[in-house]
């Protein structure tokens, strides 16, 4: 007790938990907010139309794409492209697993830097284009930031490659983009 009569209690608490509350050592750590990944289109905005030079009705090419913000402890990249309104209730049009973190553009017409193409719902290991059979429908571009890289002993579908980013993903971003045919 001091003079006064109040009991002082002392606490040695572990400098990660006091760098929250005041810092740790004799200089103040900056607050770095955290990196918001990001994947973006020239070609399209979110929400907006996807030209038809990327679709069926057209050259059937994957569209331009930026990516920013990933993560410092990214290994990879997984991008995946679907469309949700497909009466099959999701139709997958591009799988690419391994990109490399670093990339910042995809160029139109190629896979992303370091990717691998998994199989589509074509049955193929390439970009296939929106093309539903009526209607409007949304094509999502999903980018994942891994803390590792993937393996696999055959060419994974969407499902085998989502089950194998449990627990690894570290960011995680979305584009959205429409279509519907020139000639229903």
């Amino acid at each position: 007790m001091d003079n006064g009569g109040i009991m002082r209690l002392s606490f040695a608490l572990p400098c990660s938990f006091t760098l929250l509350l005041i810092g740790c050592g004799s200089a103040p750590l900056p607050l770095v907010p955290p990196s918001i990944m990001t994947i973006e289109s020239p070609a399209f905005a979110d929400g907006a139309s996807i030209p038809s030079m990327f679709t069926c009705d057209g050259e059937n090419v994957s569209p331009p794409l930026s990516v920013s913000g990933v993560p410092s402890g990214a290994q990879s990249l997984v991008l995946i492209v679907d469309d949700p309104d497909s009466p099959s209730g999701n139709f997958v049009h591009w799988v690419v697993y391994n990109i490399d973190p670093t990339v910042t553009q995809v160029l139109r017409g190629t896979v992303p830097q370091g990717g691998t193409d998994g199989q589509t719902s074509f049955g193929e290991e390439r970009y296939g284009g929106p093309c539903p059979g009526t209607g409007r429908h949304r094509y999502v571009f999903r980018l994942f930031a891994l803390d590792r890289r993937l393996s696999f002993e055959r060419t994974p579908t969407k499902q085998v490659l989502l089950s194998s980013l449990q627990g690894h993903v570290l960011a995680e971003t979305v584009l959205v983009g429409t279509y519907q045919r020139l000639k229903e």
